[in-house]
């Protein structure tokens, strides 16, 4: 919105990174799995090419956690909200 968008990507790029490690470092933690959503979600702002990929890859793991009853309650929304978007990117003309 600032017009600092490649800054921005740095920054999410470089959250990212962290977050895709601890998540792996310990994957039995939900709220490390909630955090990479995040980064994932971000990611497909700035990185309109891969936008799909990273919102399926948010998407698996909040259904991930939804089914085995580890996602917060507040982010179930972000299932059905998540599954637009990817229809949407879908959707669109490349």
């Amino acid at each position: 919105a600032l017009g600092q968008g490649e800054g921005a990507r740095r920054y999410y790029e470089q959250s990212l990174a962290i977050r895709e490690r601890l998540s792996q470092a310990e994957p039995d933690r939900a709220d490390y799995q909630e955090d990479l959503v995040v980064s994932y979600w971000r990611m497909a702002d700035v990185e309109p090419a891969e936008s799909i990929a990273y919102m399926e890859k948010a998407l698996i793991i909040l259904t991930t956690l939804h089914q085995s009853n580890r996602l917060r309650a507040d982010l179930v929304p972000f299932i059905e909200q998540a599954q637009q978007r990817l229809d949407t990117l879908r959707g669109s003309p490349e």
